[in-house]
């Protein structure tokens, strides 16, 4: 049998058949510009001759630190950022002489990870002591970046500059009318910004339509002009998504920005507390509103709008001036407007704090989320009077994730004596869920102004709390009733939990009640929890 020869293709065959090099320049450019990074682009040019030029054209120029080395190598992670930067500094300074313009530049000298995160960057961009590359990047290295970006960027532009609380450095807000987006993260330099005046007659933002401005430190003079570019029609017309994220405004009297065609803004961890007045955000094509405070200890922690959907953190007690919902009831009178609101209830010592929460005529869907600091404390009263805030809900969610009780004697938030003889307006409400359910006083109160108010409702679900039932579980075998309010319905167990080691019975877990066809009366229901 004849033994088939083994195929074999010369270099200058293969050469022949390379399809790719054949290609025009546009569309090997418009490959290129596929490549992750820089390196990469450069990396092509051993694949041929006809490749060798193409890279110092290439559109899209992306350079970026590899994630970072374990903590025991900080020398290698200054070599591998300082060569970075004379990398940077070499490919720009070539694409200036040549006049290339460039679609996408993007510039980040920050890890994607710490160290010691595992991979989740939730630190590494404040960890400037493990940034060891950081202190080789200079102000004039940053003003370097920011020119090439306004003469040469025509599309995306972003730079990411690490954090060091020892550095201080100054930028200019660079302006181009030819920018699409653009992302600063420029370790709280001093910025300095052009009026609108100015950048209107340059048309200086005139393509901009996605601005992320983070860590940047602006006085009271920059601060307005900041805004005043941001509101101005003539200076960003077609401005779409403002991101403002952790901004050191240390001497801003205002913030007022008047944007008739944004549709979203992000503002995150910028304080407000030394403003004479509130900002004031007009910009009614708005579709997605997110708020996030830097004080931990103020209401409005986490606010988001987002359509018909609004998600908000509440403090229902607290202490005026200093923990309060002074930066939610600014949000709330300006963006009320939402269909469903998901509430995150804080439940601290302090005084009452519910008075300053407003009206909310739109909602429909509301879902609560009760967080208690201590376990004695009540939350009845707190949930009732945001209840009555939202008068045309049909559907309550009300899960209480900590541990809540009784007041204890020595608890300073005076609840209202009254509150469970509220008159709510709950004529709309037909569907009520209630999760991680304890049948004290205080929860108990809370289910019969429910249902006592709601004449509409047709469906309440009450799930018991994973200790309470395993404490019912304990008592093994003896009869522990539930009383559980009726006013006109019945209650119906409709799950229940497994036997444990401790008992040979089960405990229903969750509590199903309906309408009967009867007069509707007060009236307890006392249910057998063990069978």
């Amino acid at each position: 049998m004849r033994r088939r020869k083994k195929m074999t293709t010369s270099p200058a065959a293969a050469a022949a058949v390379d399809l790719i090099s054949e290609l025009s320049d546009d569309v090997l450019l418009h490959i290129l510009s596929f490549l992750p990074a820089a390196s990469d682009v450069a990396r092509t040019t051993v694949l041929s001759r006809r490749w060798r030029h193409l890279w110092s054209a290439a559109p899209c120029l992306r350079f970026a630190v590899e994630p970072a080395p374990p903590p025991s190598t900080s020398s290698r992670r200054a070599d591998t950022g300082s060569r970075l930067v004379a990398a940077v500094d070499s490919v720009l300074a070539r694409r200036a002489i040549d006049g290339a313009d460039v679609e996408t530049l993007k510039i980040s000298f920050v890890f994607s990870s710490s160290p010691n995160d595992g991979g989740g960057g939730g630190r590494s961009a404040f960890d400037g002591d493990w940034h060891d590359h950081a202190d080789d990047i200079e102000s004039e290295h940053v003003a370097a970046w920011l020119r090439f970006a306004e003469r040469h960027v025509t599309g995306d532009f972003r730079l990411d500059v690490p954090t060091l609380p020892r550095q201080r450095r100054q930028a200019e807000l660079p302006s181009s009318a030819r920018f699409k987006s653009m992302r600063l993260w420029l370790a709280y330099a001093e910025l300095t910004v052009p009026t609108a005046a100015a950048a209107a007659a340059d048309r200086a933002f005139a393509a901009l339509t996605d601005v992320r401005l983070s860590t940047v430190k602006v006085d009271d003079v920059n601060g307005r002009r900041l805004c005043d570019l941001f509101s101005s029609p003539a200076c960003c017309p077609r401005l779409r998504r403002l991101t403002l994220k952790l901004l050191g405004l240390p001497d801003v009297k205002a913030v007022e920005v008047d944007a008739p065609g944004l549709r979203e803004l992000a503002v995150t961890g910028v304080s407000v507390d030394e403003m004479a007045a509130p900002p004031m955000i007009s910009a009614p094509r708005l579709r997605r509103l997110t708020f996030e405070s830097d004080e931990t200890c103020r209401g409005g922690g986490l606010m988001v709008l987002d359509g018909a959907r609004m998600e908000i953190d509440i403090l229902s007690h607290g202490f005026s001036g200093v923990a309060d919902n002074r930066d939610l009831a600014w949000f709330l009178q300006h963006y009320a407007a939402a269909d469903r609101l998901d509430v995150r209830l804080l439940v601290p010592l302090g005084e009452d704090l519910m008075n300053d929460i407003p009206e909310f005529p739109n909602v429909t869907e509301l879902r609560i989320t009760a967080q208690v600091s201590i376990p004695t404390h009540t939350i009845g009263a707190s949930i009732a009077k945001f209840v009555a805030k939202c008068s045309r809900i049909e559907y309550l969610s009300i899960d209480i994730n900590k541990q809540g009780g009784d007041s204890h004697p020595g608890c300073k938030c005076e609840e209202p004596k009254d509150w469970k003889d509220m008159n709510l307006s709950l004529d709309h409400l037909r569907s009520i869920d209630i999760h991680h359910f304890r049948p004290s006083q205080d929860q108990m109160q809370l289910v019969s102004l429910l249902l006592a108010n709601a004449s509409s409702l047709q469906r309440m679900t009450i799930a018991l709390h994973k200790r309470y039932v395993e404490a019912m579980e304990r008592e093994d075998g003896k009869e522990v009733y539930l009383h559980i309010p009726c006013y006109g319905g019945h209650w119906t167990p409709c799950a229940w939990g497994s036997s444990s080691r401790q008992s040979k019975f089960r405990s229903a877990t969750k509590y199903e009640w309906a309408p009967c066809n009867v007069n509707h009366e007060k009236g307890m229901k006392v249910l057998q929890s063990l069978i």
